[in-house]
């Protein structure tokens, strides 16, 4: 491994469905920091293998790349992304399992964060926002975030470095707290560096 990739520096976003992972990851943007989201490897290797994007399909082959290449097969597909991209600050927005968490720090340092939603609000935003492989139905809902629960979600949320609980504010709010969290990391990474 070059030396340059393990000097990166990952924060990764954790969180599940509708939490508000990746608009956390879009304020990071503000400052300059590219984001990789684990569910666009889902998204590009759905089309690689069946040429369709849906909530179906892309259950399909998360199970399956898990099947074929063990639980860190995203994180492994995303390593090689990452390593090499000039950026040596990241976002990694969807981490699902700690064995992700893993393979990720053995390129750089994680800054681990959790967003954190009640299940009911999570659902109604997953709704309102209406992505092509978002779900339709509450059913269709609980059985996505039971294979994340699966996936091992719990444990990464479990243990998270910091926490952003996403509930009973406004979007508005919820992007300056991502503001200064985001600023709080980058001082504490210029402030390592000058020591």
């Amino acid at each position: 491994m070059a030396e340059h990739t393990r000097n990166k520096i990952l924060i990764c976003v954790t969180g599940y469905p509708g939490s508000g992972k990746s608009v956390f990851a879009s304020v990071g943007k503000e400052f300059g920091i590219k984001v990789f989201t684990m569910g666009d490897i889902v998204r590009e290797e759905a089309i690689k293998r069946y040429g369709v994007i849906d909530k179906t399909t892309l259950g399909k082959v998360a199970e399956e790349l898990r099947k074929e290449f063990g639980d860190d097969a995203i994180a492994m597909l995303l390593s090689n992304k990452i390593e090499k991209c000039n950026e040596r600050i990241v976002i990694i927005d969807g981490v699902r399992s700690m064995r992700e968490v893993m393979i990720l720090s053995k390129i750089g340092k994680i800054y681990l964060i959790a967003i954190l939603a009640k299940r009911t609000t999570r659902y109604l935003r997953l709704v309102s926002r209406a992505r092509a492989d978002d779900m339709k139905t509450y059913e269709d809902f609980l059985i996505r975030e039971n294979r994340e629960r699966g996936f091992g979600l719990a444990e990464v949320i479990e243990n998270s470095d910091l926490y952003i609980y996403n509930e009973n504010i406004g979007l508005e709010t919820f992007i300056n707290i991502s503001r200064k969290l985001f600023q709080k990391i980058l001082d504490e990474i210029h402030e390592k560096e000058k020591n």
